[in-house]
């Protein structure tokens, strides 16, 4: 099955065969004459025709839905691509890794002051310190 390098596949190919999950091509929208992109979520056979169900990129999925073959594009097909051979990261023990633990404020209640000879400004701030402080 050739393709061609900009993604269109030969004609005179068998297309049902091809089409699988996360293939885009063009695809007719019911009740328009609009063509936009669409992704294949689902393929299914039903009383001997196949069915695609198909989500229209940049579009609600309350338009998704079943369509036949005659609605797709089958000269503008974009396969998915191959998944990366980059391993994915392991998991410690099947768990999440940890929150880092939160900042932690302490409020204490300044001693009582008593005035032993501190000037009276000095006493005015420690109780404004105090008080600040919780």
């Amino acid at each position: 099955m050739a393709a061609d390098f900009d993604g269109r596949v030969e004609s005179g190919q068998e297309f049902s065969t091809l089409l699988t999950e996360g293939c885009r091509m063009p695809v007719k929208m019911r009740s328009t004459n609009d063509w936009p992109l669409a992704e294949i979520l689902s393929v299914k056979e039903q009383n001997g025709q196949m069915l695609y169900y198909v989500h229209y990129i940049d579009y609600n999925k309350r338009l998704d839905e079943w369509v036949l073959e005659d609605r797709l594009d089958l000269e503008r097909i974009q396969f998915p691509k191959k998944e990366s051979s980059t391993p994915k990261k392991s998991e410690r023990n099947g768990s999440r890794p940890v929150t880092p633990d939160k900042d932690i404020v302490l409020c204490v209640t300044p001693p009582v002051v008593e005035d032993n000879g501190l000037q009276n400004g000095s006493l005015d701030l420690l109780e404004k310190i105090g008080r600040a402080s919780c």
